[in-house]
């Protein structure tokens, strides 16, 4: 129930934590850490290289990490520690959520609901690979021929 609960609010934060998009000139990050709340969640996005891209997405209160980018894939971390559902961020979702880096408060509503359909049609393609982590199922097993997530599932995504 709680996992459940967790991946609706991983859910919701993606449609609701963005106040705003880079301008067309902005390139440089605003923070390297952006946190929001959505219901009893506070999720957080964290470019831990300052080089203005999200390497991890973390629950702000347990301080797993969610969602992690290839490049940090066998780090270590003192802070964070690992969901047993972990997955590794996609190019589309890092380069998306990493505007989250770049809030601008005189972004407008157009651009704030463009942002927010990008992250949450990114993130959906995850569902899947999650809900079957969550119900104790192997994710590896899934790329069968014919799979929906062959087109999304990089096979080297398998053995986290």
């Amino acid at each position: 129930m709680a996992r459940n609960t967790a991946l609706l609010g991983l859910a919701a934060w993606l449609l609701a934590g963005c106040a705003g998009t880079p301008g067309a000139d902005s390139k440089t990050p605003v923070t390297d850490l952006y946190c929001t709340s959505y219901l009893v969640y506070s999720m957080c996005a964290h470019d831990l290289d300052s080089n203005g891209q999200v390497d991890l997405m973390y629950f702000e209160d347990s301080e797993e990490i969610f969602l992690l980018a290839e490049d940090f894939r066998d780090a270590t971390f003192e802070q964070y520690t690992r969901h047993e559902c972990v997955q590794p961020m996609d190019q589309s979702l890092r380069e998306t959520s990493s505007q989250l880096l770049f809030i601008d408060d005189d972004a407008g509503m157009l651009t704030k609901t463009r942002l927010k359909s990008r992250l949450l049609m990114s993130y959906t393609r995850y569902v899947p690979r999650i809900n079957r982590c969550m119900h104790g199922e192997d994710v590896a097993d899934s790329h069968s021929a014919g799979s929906d997530e062959e087109a999304f599932g990089d096979r080297d995504f398998e053995n986290w």
